[in-house]
């Protein structure tokens, strides 16, 4: 059998990078003079590929590892779809942030939910208010 925490742990490391990622995006894509300059939105483009990126390996190895499997991980996965396609959509409008924010606090709760499967914490302390 395959070493479960060692795929926890991998995993805990794996959110952790994905919600700063996300954050990153989410922050920016919400300060219009960031959001509004052309190298800043390419930069913003990065940090939500990147977190994108994170969810989908994350999901991959909980979907490849038997014993790893549990809803939380689905839901986690639609959620960063949601928010990554909303932003996507935002930025190709111009249209107010507005609804990629609501995204991301789903993002963040359900975050947090597999934050506690995995034994770590992937959000802030001001996001955790929101909870």
């Amino acid at each position: 059998m395959e070493n479960i925490e060692h795929y926890k742990s991998l995993l805990g490391k794996l959110l952790k990078v994905a919600m700063q990622n996300a954050r990153k995006a989410n922050d920016v894509a919400c300060d219009a003079d960031l959001y509004s300059s052309d190298h800043k939105s390419e930069a913003v483009l990065g940090y939500v590929s990147l977190a994108y990126s994170d969810f989908r390996s994350i999901w991959t190895i909980v979907n490849s590892v038997d014993g790893l499997e549990h809803p939380e991980f689905d839901n986690l996965m639609g959620k960063a779809d949601e928010f990554c396609n909303e932003f996507l959509d935002s930025l190709k409008s111009d249209h107010s942030q507005h609804w990629t924010d609501i995204h991301y606090g789903e993002l963040v709760r359900i975050a947090y939910s597999v934050g506690l499967l995995l034994d770590v914490d992937p959000v802030t302390d001001d996001e955790k208010k929101t909870l």
